[in-house]
């Protein structure tokens, strides 16, 4: 519902026109969810972004599957917090989101707050270049790439070319 709720500026009143793109930075922060427990929905069949950031989140908000199995393309870095929920996988319908890191550029972060990211990742983008900051948890499919693990916990790999340097 990017008309009403994908503002330009923090709290701002001037929204957005379409969906985010491969280009355009999200940003969800303080003014983001007025009220306890908000969700955002992943309802659609494939969502972009370029960098995704939740650190500035209040009120605990859930980061939920919608109502189809989704993909989100991540082309830039990836920020959870720790005040919020995640919920990739919704056990009683079987909707997923399925994250394919696409960053084809050095200096990208992965932040998850020690989530369980519940869901399946695709590193794909040729030349990308993905520092972890922290845990990351789920099944991982690494294609192409470099990941630096940055000394932390990696669960699930699947390793299917690109390289992975750990410490």
């Amino acid at each position: 519902d990017y008309a009403n709720h994908w503002a330009t500026i923090s709290g701002g009143q001037v929204f957005h026109i379409t969906v985010p793109s491969p280009n355009d930075d999200v940003f969800f922060d303080g003014n983001s969810f007025p009220s306890v427990n908000d969700t955002v929905y992943v309802d659609s069949t494939l969502i972009y972004c370029h960098d995704m950031d939740w650190s500035g989140v209040i009120n605990n908000p859930t980061f939920l599957a919608g109502n189809t199995n989704s993909a989100l393309k991540i082309y830039g870095s990836l920020t959870l917090s720790s005040n919020m929920n995640l919920n990739f996988y919704d056990w009683q319908s079987g909707n997923s989101v399925t994250i394919y890191f696409e960053a084809t550029t050095t200096g990208k972060t992965i932040t998850t707050a020690n989530l369980d990211l519940n869901s399946y990742l695709y590193f794909n983008g040729i030349s990308g270049e993905w520092t972890l900051m922290d845990s990351l948890k789920a099944d991982i499919n690494f294609n192409n790439g470099t990941l630096y693990s940055g000394n932390q916990y990696i669960g699930g790999l699947y390793f299917g070319g690109g390289s992975l340097y750990l410490g």
